[in-house]
């Protein structure tokens, strides 16, 4: 072994020569890695959905015909491409059934949303929509079980409590969801009236509710392309981790043969050499005495 190697030209020459434990990834340690990734796909399934939103914002449309389509049309206009909110729920006024819930592209994808003006509250919110002007007229008794059922079900999905239940007004300067729509009376309908919205509305809610992010088989391609990516860097970290830890333990291997050839005297061993040759007929190899200290 050349006295001046370097430990990274050790480390690639035990490579290049494919000596028995010179690769710095075994098969078992791909193993813990198979199995790590396997975790962290399981954690982020669960883990993400629930520390996505801290807090559930409410708004009106300020108009008494809309749906998400409508919608849809004319944020895209304004340059939001979708709908700035995450989920509509309906009046009556369209097609679409009172109470029925309508998601956006944003909560298929559970990314930001564009309904308040506040950075921090588009990013960490999940922003409702309630069709209707309730600046204007007073919120129809008839929809008051479906926001309460829909809230309710939001909160459990994604772990918000009670407390993190903000008006748009609360966010920022505008009067939205309207004067009608008090926040007192709004905790009341979710302490009452959850439990009396209509089952079919109800089933659709729940449906829709449970449609977003890593849900199986609707996934998006976002979000799959985020989750491969995090784990590529996991597995190269992973991977980067056990070479240094192997270029390390053959660069502390190298440091005690280093300090192994310091220790043999070259005329000291030549003169051993010749002993062993003539008590004992044959040559002793100087890498028998490499542990030994001459002095």
């Amino acid at each position: 072994m050349d006295r001046c190697m370097s430990i990274g030209a050790y480390h690639r020459k035990l490579l290049e020569e494919k000596k028995p434990n010179s690769c710095p990834v075994k098969k078992y340690k791909l193993l813990w890695l198979l199995v790590a990734l396997v975790v962290l796909s399981a954690l982020a399934l669960t883990w993400f959905p629930k520390t996505r939103f801290d807090s559930i914002i409410i708004h009106h449309s300020a108009s008494n015909t809309d749906n998400y389509e409508s919608i849809r049309r004319y944020h895209a206009k304004k340059g939001m491409g979708d709908a700035a909110y995450h989920l509509l729920l309906s009046n009556g006024s369209t097609e679409v059934p009172l109470g029925s819930l309508e998601a956006t592209g944003r909560y298929a994808t559970l990314s930001h949303a564009l309904g308040a003006r506040s950075i921090r509250h588009n990013l960490t919110g999940l922003h409702i929509c309630i069709v209707g002007n309730y600046e204007t007229g007073q919120v129809p008794d008839n929809i008051k079980p479906a926001i309460a059922h829909a809230i309710r079900g939001l909160q459990k999905k994604f772990g918000i409590p009670d407390s993190k239940l903000l008006f748009h007004r609360d966010i920022g300067q505008t009067k939205c969801p309207g004067k009608y729509f008090g926040k007192k009376e709004f905790l009341y309908w979710l302490r009452t009236l959850a439990g009396e919205c209509p089952p079919s509305i109800a089933a659709q809610q729940d449906k829709v509710i449970e449609s977003a992010g890593f849900s199986i088989g609707t996934a998006p391609v976002r979000q799959v392309v985020v989750l491969m990516a995090v784990l590529v860097f996991f597995s190269l970290g992973w991977i980067a981790v056990f070479h240094a830890l192997s270029v390390r333990r053959h660069g502390k291997a190298l440091s005690r043969n280093r300090k192994a050839e310091r220790n043999r005297h070259p005329l000291l061993v030549g003169l051993v050499r010749v002993s062993c040759v003539s008590v004992g007929g044959a040559s002793a190899s100087p890498e028998h005495f490499s542990g030994q200290r001459y002095v």
